[in-house]
């Protein structure tokens, strides 16, 4: 790991904190698929860091990697594709930006950055945080919270919420592919 991807990682996780800080209710943005991508993501940067005092770690930071960037490139799909921003303030601010296109430019940039180990097989890790994500959310509507997502309200449509989830079983494993495709084309 040279300096430059520790100043990249620290901007990152940096900016992330600053936003957390000013956050009225941080505890409760953490609840948003979008802010647990970026702690996710800030996470998986800690183990790489990590894996200079502690090489045991590799596959540990291998599955955290492969589920932060898998997942920063759904959120970042799926933000954009239904065109969701990240709060009142739209979708050209720096800050939806910052959640929903820098997220995984992070991730890609990284990728170019430093060899990365990549296995097919993890696809896995990503879409069983997805799962634990809807049932999560699925538990706390039917304890009496109002959904998160009106497209993950599983009340008022169910329907609608299972045709996601239905996509997202599809959608995960194949973002997961790409990029363990693309870091083996970085790579090559």
């Amino acid at each position: 790991m040279d300096w430059s991807e520790l100043v990249i990682m620290f901007l990152f996780c940096g900016i992330f904190g600053r936003y957390m800080v000013y956050e009225p209710y941080p505890w409760r943005m953490l609840q948003s698929l979008t802010y647990q991508g970026v702690v996710l993501l800030c996470i998986s940067s800690i183990a790489r860091i990590l894996l200079i005092l502690f090489p045991g770690l590799k596959s540990v930071e291998r599955w955290l990697r492969s589920t932060a960037y898998t997942m920063a490139a759904f959120i970042s799909t799926l933000s954009w594709l239904l065109l969701i921003p990240v709060d009142q303030g739209g979708l050209l601010t720096f800050k939806n930006h910052y959640f929903h296109t820098l997220n995984i430019s992070y991730c890609v940039l990284l990728m170019f950055m430093a060899r990365q180990e990549w296995r097919q097989r993890d696809f896995i890790f990503p879409l069983m945080y997805a799962i634990g994500y809807v049932a999560y959310e699925c538990i706390n509507q039917f304890s009496g919270y109002e959904a998160l997502y009106p497209f993950l309200d599983f009340k008022a449509n169910l329907g609608l919420g299972i045709g996601i989830i239905a996509v997202s079983t599809i959608l995960i494993p194949y973002l997961h592919w790409g990029l363990c495709r693309l870091n083996r084309k970085i790579w090559a």
